[in-house]
C-alpha cells in the first residue's frame, strides 16, 4: 500500500465493513450514491478490499464493499491508537 493517506470516509467505510472471524475480512457495506462508490474505489485501489455487484459492475443488485484482511487490520490499528490517546 505504501504511504497512502487513509481519509476519514475511508476509515468509516473500513469500520462499517467490520470483521468476520471466519475469514478475517469484512462484511459487505452497501454502496448507494457517488460518495460511497468513490470511497470504495479508493480503498480497492489501495488494495484494502473489493467491490461486488452494483450497476457499474453490471449487476442490478446494490454494490457492496468488503474490506480484506489488510483493510480490517488498519482499522484495528487505528482504533488501538485512538484508545491509547484517550488513556
Amino acid at each position: 500500500m505504501g504511504c497512502m493517506v487513509i481519509t476519514e470516509p475511508m476509515q468509516a467505510m473500513l469500520r462499517e465493513s467490520g470483521y468476520d472471524r471466519l475469514d478475517g475480512c469484512g462484511f459487505g457495506v452497501e454502496l448507494r450514491g457517488a460518495g460511497p462508490w468513490a470511497t470504495a474505489r479508493r480503498l480497492v485501489a489501495a488494495e484494502l478490499g473489493w467491490i461486488e455487484g452494483g450497476r457499474p459492475q453490471g449487476s442490478e443488485l446494490p454494490g457492496l464493499f468488503f474490506a480484506n484482511a489488510e483493510g480490517v487490520s488498519i482499522v484495528a490499528d487505528l482504533e488501538e491508537l485512538e484508545e491509547d490517546e484517550d488513556a
